[in-house]
């Protein structure tokens, strides 16, 4: 049986070919970003740097950098994983066990080749949503680096958005 993050990917790869997939054209200036989901990696319930790339209410991405290891190279499945997710537009943060961690079998952590882990969360299913992921960065008007951090993990608040769009000086969005 194949694992997860092969799963995924072959997925990924069949949603780019595919008629049914729903991509949209965002329109978003950089005061928008706001409106969009973001997570952040919790490892032993202290902030990381590593934030996520959530596909949906069940799964994301993450560097697989951002993991911690055994000494034979798999993911320390002793460590406690978490994640916290914003709702775009919402001042609700909730925090869910990260389940399963697939690193890319071909991780590299010497040159960070190859630096991807699939992550699954919310095993409970309480809230469902999903995110439309622009695939085409030929199609995209403009390109933003985002920075979210957590400015308390224990009552989930959040720090102000460092923005930058294409080469723009930075800007800080408050939420």
């Amino acid at each position: 049986m194949a694992n997860l993050s092969s799963v995924c990917y072959a997925i990924l790869v069949l949603l780019g070919a595919s008629q049914a997939l729903q991509l949209v054209t965002r329109d978003v200036d950089i005061a928008g970003v706001t409106k969009f989901q973001s997570a952040l990696l919790l490892i032993d319930g202290k902030q990381t740097t590593c934030e996520s790339v959530l596909v949906d209410s069940n799964a994301g991405f993450v560097a697989a950098s951002c993991l911690k290891y055994t000494s034979d190279g798999d993911v320390d499945t002793d460590v406690k994983y978490e994640l916290a997710v914003r709702a775009g537009g919402s001042t609700t943060t909730e925090v869910y066990p990260i389940t399963q961690i697939d690193s890319h079998k071909e991780y590299n952590p010497e040159t960070y080749v190859n630096n991807l882990a699939v992550i699954q969360f919310n095993p409970d299913k309480e809230v469902t949503w999903q995110n439309y992921i622009g695939i085409d960065p030929e199609e995209w008007d403009d390109h933003y680096f985002i920075r979210r951090s957590l400015s308390s993990v224990s009552s989930l608040t959040w720090n102000n958005i460092i923005a930058f769009a294409n080469t723009d000086t930075p800007s800080i969005q408050g939420i």
